[in-house]
């Protein structure tokens, strides 16, 4: 509180906080690439927007589909693309749940040599598409389960995320029971 004051002084900012609202839209498919010859390696990005937000029923269920899809190692995109065909250095999905508007993000990154682009982009397809047409298995929902679990116990052991919790929870109006 010192250094901010000792920095920052009486200012007061000229117009009050407003958060930016960032609510759903469609997107439309795009595929952007830029050509970086210097380079041995090639990266790829998605995200998907969802029409869905951290209070939603649905949200512990997608977190937990997130997990067998991709968030782990041991999730079946990086099992099959990375482990299996080796058509990636690494590879990973992740959530970012919006707690406002109904407009969570589902992100896939990938690191892989260029020539296997084509490859790659028809196995993440393969297995999206295998998700929604087979679900997952007994075995993949349980692993899921206690990986996320076990997640959360390490998180709640170190002070980087206690505080980024407490602050999120602060500004929510939310606490740890939530």
């Amino acid at each position: 509180k010192a250094l901010v004051t000792e920095l920052f002084g009486a200012w007061k900012s000229p117009s009050p906080f407003a958060r930016v609202p960032n609510p759903y839209r469609a997107p439309a498919p795009t595929v952007l690439t830029a050509q970086t010859s210097d380079k041995a390696n090639a990266n790829m990005f998605g995200k998907l927007a969802l029409r869905i937000n951290d209070k939603s029923d649905d949200m512990p269920v997608l977190i937990v589909v997130d997990r067998m899809l991709g968030a782990s190692t041991e999730s079946r995109i990086p099992d099959r693309i990375r482990e299996k065909e080796g058509l990636s250095y690494a590879i990973q999905t992740w959530l970012t749940p919006n707690s406002f508007e109904e407009n969570t993000q589902l992100n896939i990154y990938a690191i892989f040599a260029p020539q296997n682009r084509e490859r790659l982009s028809k196995a993440i397809g393969e297995e999206f598409a295998r998700a929604l047409k087979d679900g997952f298995t007994e075995t993949e929902l349980a692993d899921a389960k206690r990986s996320l679990l076990q997640g959360r116990r390490i998180a709640r052991a170190q002070d980087p995320a206690l505080a980024t919790g407490l602050i999120s929870q602060a500004y929510l109006g939310r606490t740890w029971e939530y």
